[in-house]
């Protein structure tokens, strides 16, 4: 998702939103996270745990 940018449909920025959601609960690397991604922070504090 992109700052000032028109999307023809609602579909099409439905995708672009859910695209986003994705690169960023799973994908960018944190460094407040100790270098992890959100979900591979959140998985280390599950398996403690389990």
């Amino acid at each position: 998702m992109y700052f000032n940018q028109h999307y023809q449909t609602k579909e099409k920025l439905i995708k672009a939103i859910k695209k986003y959601l994705r690169y960023y609960n799973f994908e960018r690397i944190r460094h407040t996270l100790k270098g992890k991604t959100p979900m591979e922070y959140w998985n280390l504090a599950l398996e403690k745990y389990i």
